[in-house]
């Protein structure tokens, strides 16, 4: 994952995706990878070096289900998320 921006030649950001990111330990059920901000609002989503911001993306599994919601919206996302009532730091299967 960390090499994808170089090998792909494409920019990661915030809510975007990994849709074939190989196995993913310890989260079987879990086929893609979503680059999610801060959790919290006071939470780090950035950090400033030498005078340039640095993005701090957090890696979460999500299921083919939750990247077909992605798709269509963040919105989408969390709602199924908020309906569900997923835990994001466990495997869906669970």
């Amino acid at each position: 994952v960390a090499d994808y921006p170089w090998q792909a030649h494409r920019d990661l950001d915030f809510w975007h995706r990994l849709t074939k990111p190989g196995p993913i330990p310890a989260f079987p059920s879990c086929t893609q990878l979503l680059f999610h901000p801060a959790f919290v609002d006071d939470g780090w989503d950035h950090v400033a070096v030498g005078g340039v911001e640095v993005r701090l993306l957090n890696v979460v599994p999500i299921t083919d289900e939750e990247g077909r919601a992605a798709a269509t919206s963040i919105e989408a996302l969390i709602d199924l998320w908020d309906d569900r009532e997923v835990d994001l730091f466990r495997d869906r299967s669970r």
